[in-house]
């Protein structure tokens, strides 16, 4: 499947957009397992380490687990140099202008891209995930920030990993961000292994820890990858990004909540979050009841989070299993096969048809206990409602979009108030008249402008402002 393929909504189960010089980097354009055990309680109550300086654990009734050392996350299990996807900085402005992303055409930097396998863990378990790393092509130990790239949803299995083919549009951000000067890691997730063994197991979809865990080992496995290959650039974990689009911006966010934790050798600068799904309870009581891309999305999350979580509840406690779909009994089986054809909850006509009714009441009068384990699991993924201590400060842009039917703006746009009392330096922008791929791919020069302002050093000019839309095809410097 093709980046372009990515950034249309195929399907019910939307899929979503996931979208230089010679000189010394600096800020600006240049650089300087197997599930755990169920339990029987089901409130959001996370113990584990938090207090001993690690994430909590053990949320919803799973069972708790010790976190691995650092030492051994980010080690290198094989990795190859891609030469379709080492380019000339020309041959890479040409790409890019060929997707439609002129604003971004003006690299400079030669690159060097890789497909890797590296050691990252799930519920303290070792395990193997995969990426696209990408570096400049610099003079010698020369010094060049990272940007951690997470991408929007793409399946939920080893054949839809963004790494596992060769297409240059596969890994468009790499080629752009490291052709203006950046290290970048580009995980695939857990469950999308794009090289070597398969995972064996679905993407758990929107849910926090894993998603963030395995980011940020990527960018571990980016540092040893310029250590152990001796390239000559040195990616600076003193300088860091986080961005990432729809599932990808959730990725983001979520990575910079765990990093302080997780992996505090990387100091975040700034996170970019194009329209991604902040308030997921909302989001819920959206899709149980209107019909569309979110109702498809939340089955998903059904399936692969209680699959995560440890198959704490029948998944026919939730979904329907009745003719014409069934599908409780079908629609894991269509997540694991295809990246994009899910006839279970594409052909549904009625919320009906996809969910039991208790739990879409239980959604519509957003009685979250009624729903548990999943009303908890919900809860885990909501940022306003998160047991992991905010610890960053790094400032945060969100980007969303007024008309888009998949992560629905109202909820995400009246949670910015609530996460900015917490202590989160927003800055939100909704994009006029745009659907859930558009705003994305509009606001993408703005977004790049704003993260190297942030590289730079510069402060938000007016931060939590919730502001009203605006065209974003018109946004000027941040």
């Amino acid at each position: 499947m093709t980046r372009t393929a990515r950034f249309a909504l195929v399907s019910l189960l939307a899929l979503s957009a996931s979208a230089c010089d010679e000189s010394s980097p600096a800020g600006g354009d240049v650089p300087e397992a197997e599930a755990a055990d169920g339990g029987d309680t089901t409130e959001a109550d996370a113990t584990g380490d938090a207090e001993a300086g690690l994430p909590p654990t053990g949320a919803c009734g799973s069972a708790p687990h010790d976190w691995l050392p650092p030492s051994g996350m980010g080690e290198l299990v094989d990795f190859q140099l891609v030469d379709a996807w080492s380019l000339a900085a020309g041959v890479i402005n040409l790409a890019v202008a060929g997707l439609g992303m002129s604003a971004l055409a003006d690299c400079t930097y030669d690159v060097q891209a890789y497909r890797v396998r590296y050691v990252t863990q799930d519920r303290g378990v070792r395990t193997e995930s995969t990426a696209v790393l990408s570096y400049p092509v610099v003079e010698p130990d020369t010094s060049v920030p990272i940007v951690v790239w997470t991408h929007g949803t793409c399946g939920f299995t080893d054949l839809c990993a963004p790494s596992a083919g060769d297409a240059v549009d596969d890994v468009a951000a790499n080629l752009i961000f490291s052709g203006h000067g950046l290290a970048v890691a580009a995980p695939d997730y857990l469950g999308m292994n794009g090289l070597g063994a398969p995972a064996g197991f679905l993407h758990p979809y929107v849910v926090p820890e894993p998603t963030a865990i395995a980011s940020l080992d990527s960018a571990r496995a980016l540092i040893r990858l310029a250590d152990e290959a001796a390239l000559d650039a040195v990616p600076d974990p003193s300088r860091t990004l986080l961005w990432g689009a729809s599932e990808g911006g959730f990725a983001a966010v979520w990575s910079d909540r765990y990093a302080p934790l997780y992996a505090p050798e990387l100091t975040v600068l700034g996170v970019a979050a194009a329209v991604p799904p902040l308030d997921v309870l909302g989001l819920a009581h959206h899709g149980l009841t209107v019909l569309g891309p979110t109702t498809g999305a939340l089955a998903a999350m059904v399936v692969t989070d209680n699959a995560w979580y440890g198959n704490l509840a029948p998944l026919t406690r939730f979904l329907t299993d009745a003719p014409p779909l069934s599908v409780a009994s079908t629609f894991p089986g269509e997540l694991a096969a295809s990246c994009s054809d899910f006839p279970s909850a594409s052909a549904a006509t009625a919320i009906e048809d996809v969910y039991q009714s208790a739990f879409i009441a239980a959604g519509a009068a957003e009685d979250w206990d009624a729903m548990d384990p999943f009303g908890c699991f919900l809860r885990v993924a909501t940022l306003r409602e998160s047991e992991v201590p905010r610890l960053s400060d790094a400032p945060l842009l969100v980007v969303e979009s007024e008309l888009d039917e998949l992560v629905v703006a109202a909820p995400n746009r009246d949670d910015i108030p609530e996460l900015c009392d917490q202590g989160y330096d927003i800055e939100y922008v909704e994009c006029a008249g745009a659907g859930h791929t558009d705003g994305a791919v509009q606001s993408l020069p703005y977004q790049w402008q704003w993260l190297q302002a942030r590289l730079a050093g510069e402060p938000l000019a007016d931060p939590c402002v919730v502001n009203p839309p605006t065209d974003c095809t018109a946004l000027g410097a941040p």
